[in-house]
């Protein structure tokens, strides 16, 4: 496993998704991903408005974020008009949420409080939650992450998916680079604490039948990762000069400052 690296130049902050989106002078991992699958433009965020998409979001925000979830989602109750809700001029500017979709966020829920063969919710709720981590490497080169959480122990991603299944997730994994995402939270959380953790998936399907299974990553699987997380990283400088040098957008400060 490779060696822990000390805590250096990096700070955090609790800011909502769109600021951390918007510091484009500090790179992601998501901005890694789509420089390797020849994309240009990378600094501008991707957003998709398919079903699995809001589907994914509303999962985040609802397991993650609750606070986030109750003001910006808006769930119907089943025969209610729409002129029968409550303040329906500010219900108008939410994500509305069919019934059956908010049925599998309840679903979700439970599924996690019963999952047995880890403290998936205890976890998540002692973990810290969708926190901003900023750092300069060795090289001068700015990074950020937001984990979706973690704990001393382990740092965990959720994901929506079609299958849970082992050997089709680890296909969905290859393809997506879900593990050099893995690999940049891993190196964002141990400059952060001094320490390495564990990672792993949770992994929902939220259309019926559901099912819902963690994935946590072996050391050999780790190691890989961040092997190839360093080369990308290398090539995405040498290509990118906006990963090490002032871009158009004012980097966050560092609040100790």
């Amino acid at each position: 496993m490779a060696d822990p690296v000390e805590p250096g130049s990096v700070f955090t902050r609790e800011e909502p998704l769109e600021t951390y989106l918007a510091s484009r002078d500090w790179a992601s991992s998501s901005m890694l991903r789509r420089t390797l699958r020849g994309e240009t433009n990378v600094h501008v965020p991707f957003v998709s408005t398919s079903p699995e998409m809001v589907m994914g979001e509303a999962m985040h925000a609802f397991l993650l974020e609750p606070a986030y979830f109750a003001k910006n989602y808006a769930v119907p109750r089943l025969g209610e008009p729409a002129d029968a809700l409550e303040d329906p001029e500010t219900l108008m500017g939410r994500i509305w949420l069919r019934p059956e979709q908010y049925e599998s966020l309840l679903w979700t829920r439970d599924a996690i409080e019963r999952y047995a063969r880890e403290p998936v919710a205890q976890w998540l709720r002692e973990g810290t939650k969708e926190l901003s981590i900023y750092w300069t490497d060795e090289a001068g080169r700015r990074w950020r992450a937001r984990p979706d959480c973690f704990t001393p122990e382990i740092i965990l991603e959720v994901k929506t998916v079609q299958d849970v299944r082992k050997r089709r997730f680890a296909r969905l994994r290859r393809r997506r680079m879900y593990d050099l995402q893995a690999a940049h939270y891993i190196d964002a959380v141990r400059r952060l604490t001094g320490k390495q953790p564990r990672f792993a998936y949770v992994t929902i399907e939220a259309f019926k039948p559901r099912a819902l299974w963690v994935h946590e990553l072996g050391f050999a699987e780790i190691d890989a990762a961040l092997a190839a997380l360093y080369e990308a990283r290398a090539s995405f400088s040498a290509t990118t000069p906006d990963a090490s040098a002032p871009g158009s957008t004012p980097a966050p400060r560092d609040p100790s400052l």
